[in-house]
């Protein structure tokens, strides 16, 4: 008596809803834009132990900023976290230093395989966090990043 009626959805139809979920996808999963905090300094400095472990410590310190005595806020130690980032919004000092230090890395190459973060403060105009590679040093790190 009646005929039932079935959507068909043609190859064009079909792209267009693939590309629009993709767009979605994407645009869900970019990092937010850091808001610019204005000049830093940066310290990176590196220390490799007899038995090859591979340890970092980065400051971050707004240019010309009084050093006057401050609290320091110690966040959380995440072991095996780089990951984190739900702390990091509440201060912009602090996302501006996880970038310089991801860049930091990434330039340097000092740590190929991610890190173990072992601690990180926070204050008003400064920020630091120590962490050590999940990779070991090889003959060349040595050359390349002696300890001083």
């Amino acid at each position: 008596m009646f005929e039932r009626v079935v959507p068909v959805l043609t190859t064009s139809d079909k792209l267009c809803i693939l590309v629009a979920l993709s767009c979605l996808v994407c645009g869900c999963s970019s990092k937010p834009e850091l808001k610019p905090i204005g000049p830093v300094e940066d310290n990176f400095a590196t220390h490799i132990l007899g038995d090859g472990t591979k340890l970092f410590r980065y400051t971050i310190l707004l240019a010309g900023s009084h050093q006057k005595r401050q609290e320091p806020r110690e966040v959380e130690r995440r072991q095996n976290s780089r990951t984190g980032r739900s702390d990091e919004q509440d201060n912009p000092l602090e996302a501006q230093m996880i970038a310089h230090l991801e860049q930091t890395l990434k330039t340097t190459g000092y740590c190929n395989d991610q890190y173990y973060e072992l601690s990180r403060v926070v204050m008003k105009t400064r920020a630091e966090i120590r962490g050590e590679c999940h990779e070991g040093a090889t003959a060349k790190d040595r050359n390349k990043f002696p300890n001083k």
